[in-house]
């Protein structure tokens, strides 16, 4: 029997991504920092084990991280910075504070060194810039290099590793034993789509509910946005279809758009329950998705519970890492290092 690998999970939201990796069944998260104690909730709801501190990483002192790294070995440090000042769907300011929160990512890892690390974000953090016009990606790169681990960029989309999505994502692997980890797509060929994710669930209409799962429920929706989307296919805009109902459908020529059936989901956001937004249209049914479609298509287990209102759920699932992709990194970690770099006891 293997002894379990300990992660810390810094910048953890509800955990999607330690989780994904505890699905491998050889790690254990022992520490969980979030500066939302709501999302630190829902990892207390799952796993009542986890140490959780709701705090900015930036006001965890060099001590308080140190006494982290005494209480207990840490293998592996998880975490994803927030990406809304980096994201192409946001104002992308160079001078928004959350663009610097990578620099406490590093010194912990500077004081933790665990074997490896693993950095989520977003695609835009390729292309960002600081003030002075320098790559934000190559100061990354830089300072991890100086504290001795070996770094490897991935850019992936969620559908190449059996998530029913296309959510785009930049990983940094890093470790400090020089190796280069080239994460290898699963699914490319034959991804896992809507259907095979939310296909087995109850019908719905606006409106309506599950009588037996509290999170398959469907917002009431405007009668107007609902007779604008009755006549349009999967895949399409209410807004190529006005011509069927005589009336003038508002917003973006983007927006009140069903998902298909039989392709992965576009990335879900934290506004899914908007029928007025992109991509959040149900295939079939007059409605957005529910919390538990969302939470399927981002491939949380159904046994997973959430802590909040529905807003604060709906935040937690658009905002997450999704399990399966987490775990199949998690996989692919292992097994470059299986027989090697991790003395099991």
């Amino acid at each position: 029997m293997h002894k379990k690998l300990n992660i810390i999970d810094i910048f953890s939201g509800c955990g999607g991504l330690s989780s994904g990796f505890e699905q491998t069944n050889c790690f254990t998260t022992v520490c969980a920092i979030d500066i939302w104690q709501q999302a630190l909730n829902t990892i207390k709801l799952n796993k009542p084990q986890v140490n959780t501190i709701c705090s900015s990483l930036a006001t965890i002192t060099d001590a308080e991280i140190l006494q982290l790294k005494y209480q207990q070995n840490i293998d592996v440090v998880v975490g994803g910075p927030p990406c809304q000042g980096f994201s192409l769907a946001g104002k992308r300011q160079v001078n928004d504070p959350r663009n610097d929160l990578w620099r406490h990512y590093v010194r912990f890892i500077s004081i933790i060194k665990p074997e490896w690390f693993v950095l989520e974000n977003v695609f835009g953090l390729m292309s960002m810039q600081t003030q002075q016009g320098e790559k934000v990606i190559d100061l990354i790169l830089a300072e991890f290099k100086k504290i001795g681990y070996s770094c490897q960029v991935n850019l992936v989309s969620a559908k190449d590793f059996n998530v029913a999505q296309d959510r785009k994502r930049l990983f940094i692997i890093g470790n400090r034993f020089g190796c280069l980890l080239k994460l290898k797509p699963t699914t490319a060929n034959k991804p896992k789509t809507v259907r095979m994710a939310i296909g087995d669930l109850e019908t719905l209409e606006s409106g309506q509910k599950s009588a037996t799962d509290p999170y398959h429920f469907a917002m009431q929706h405007n009668p107007n946005h609902i007779k604008w989307l009755k006549p349009v296919p999967e895949g399409e805009t209410a807004h190529n279809y006005k011509h069927l109902t005589g009336m003038k459908v508002k917003g973006y020529s983007t927006t009140y758009k069903r998902i298909w059936w039989d392709r992965p989901s576009p990335a879900i956001t934290t506004c899914f329950n908007s029928i007025s937004s992109q991509n959040n249209v149900h295939p079939s049914s007059t409605r957005a998705l529910t919390i538990r479609e969302a939470m399927r298509i981002q491939s949380f287990p159904d046994n997973f519970v959430f802590a909040g209102n529905h807003k604060d759920i709906r935040t937690q699932i658009g905002n997450a890492v999704p399990p399966e992709l987490a775990r199949q990194v998690a996989e692919q970690i292992l097994e470059y290092t299986k027989n090697d770099l991790f003395n099991y006891e």
